[in-house]
């Protein structure tokens, strides 16, 4: 496993990485990222599941040559720009509060100033394709808010579990109910979405969302007036023209590959499914 660091500057990326290094067993790489030679060094030290290693990085190229890979894991750590600017002013590396938040906009946002404090998009355009910090902050895998005490920062790293392997490849459950929450992005229903999907023997039989039956106007598009009339939840449910995502599920595989099927939903099923599932003998 590889553990990349991004973040903005006095956001702690050196206490984060200390600890890393000291209290969850990683090693640090001792290397910088400026090239393809470099992080192919990397990968081959870091693809073993008995290697941890750890690596600060701080533009998007350096990120590219290792986000391939399917051992690597970007991490990143930031905090409130004011208390940034204090914990630089105590360790002695800044002194100036506009220079700071100049430079910081250079990072996050590919904004440069001159020295008369207005724009210079020459700058901009020069340093913009080495300093994309706020895109890298947003892709990052795992994202930490260091806005209190170093225990505090401390019990964060530790709850999170950085080195546990299924960050990088999830469980059976884990991956079936993330597909569970995709169908769910095909719902057309106004109430709420809702995807499922029967497995068996890790194998997808069927999927199934939340939504009008087939031939029929969509939820969305006025096909179903209790939804559309805002009912509370509850009522008026023999009015409802939607099938949910269970049962459609079900339907769509039929009892016999239901039989020692597995359904994962992404939200608890009603009685109505619950009863459904029962009878499909549906584990």
């Amino acid at each position: 496993m590889i553990v990349g660091i991004v973040g903005t500057c006095g956001a702690g990326k050196k206490t984060l990485l200390k600890i890393l290094v000291e209290e969850q067993g990683f090693r640090d790489s001792c290397k910088y990222v400026t090239d393809c030679e470099v992080g192919e060094e990397l990968v081959q030290e870091g693809w073993r599941k008995d290697c941890f290693l750890v690596v600060v990085l701080s533009c998007w190229q350096q990120v590219a040559v290792l986000k391939k890979r399917p051992f690597f894991l970007l991490l990143s750590i930031d905090a409130p720009l004011l208390l940034r600017f204090r914990r630089l002013v105590k360790a002695g590396r800044c002194t100036c509060l506009e220079s700071f938040v100049q430079e910081h906009d250079r990072q996050l946002y590919d904004i440069c100033f001159c020295h008369s404090g207005k724009h210079n998009w020459k700058e901009t355009e020069r340093y913009g394709k080495h300093c994309r910090l706020a895109n890298l902050l947003q892709s990052a895998d795992i994202q930490i808010w260091n806005d209190d005490s170093l225990n505090n920062l401390r019990n964060k790293i530790h709850s999170i579990q950085i080195s546990n392997l299924e960050r990088l490849r999830p469980s059976w459950n884990t991956y079936f109910i993330r597909i569970a929450h995709l169908a769910a992005t095909r719902s057309n229903c106004m109430k709420r979405r809702v995807g499922a999907l029967v497995v068996r023997d890790n194998r997808i039989v069927s999927t199934g969302y939340n939504g009008t039956p087939i031939g029929t106007r969509n939820c969305n598009e006025s096909g179903c007036i209790r939804c559309n009339s805002f009912a509370s939840a509850g009522h008026y449910l023999d009015e409802c023209l939607c099938l949910h995502a269970e049962e459609n599920a079900i339907i769509e595989a039929g009892r016999e590959r239901c039989k020692n099927a597995t359904l994962y939903s992404n939200v608890f099923p009603c009685l109505s499914c619950a009863k459904k599932i029962v009878q499909a003998e549906t584990l």
